[in-house]
């Protein structure tokens, strides 16, 4: 099954790592398309951190704080899968 972990650290000041687990199913090379985005309060679409084909297992995603390109906060980050969504928070201190 998908999985999506917390972000490490969090709340976090210059880099956070987000991993993410894919199943093994997909297209025909074994691949599975992913995507994994970041959104603001209001739901809008801060930046894209994967989007297209992943090989099935466990990857790590960095989040910079230059890619938020925005204020101190809170975010989340969403994880698509297939029909699969999941959503976690995270916590953004800029120094």
């Amino acid at each position: 099954a998908a999985r999506l972990w917390s972000c490490v650290p969090s709340p976090f000041s210059r880099t956070a790592e987000i991993r993410y687990q894919v199943p093994t199913r997909g297209t025909g090379d074994g691949t599975v398309p992913v995507r994994l985005a970041v959104f603001d309060l209001r739901g809008r679409l801060v930046t894209t951190l994967v989007n297209g084909p992943v090989a099935p297992g466990v990857h790590t995603a960095t989040i910079d704080r230059a890619a938020l390109d925005a204020g101190s906060g809170i975010y989340f980050y969403r994880l698509e899968i297939g029909g699969t969504a999941i959503t976690r928070k995270l916590v953004m201190l800029r120094p």
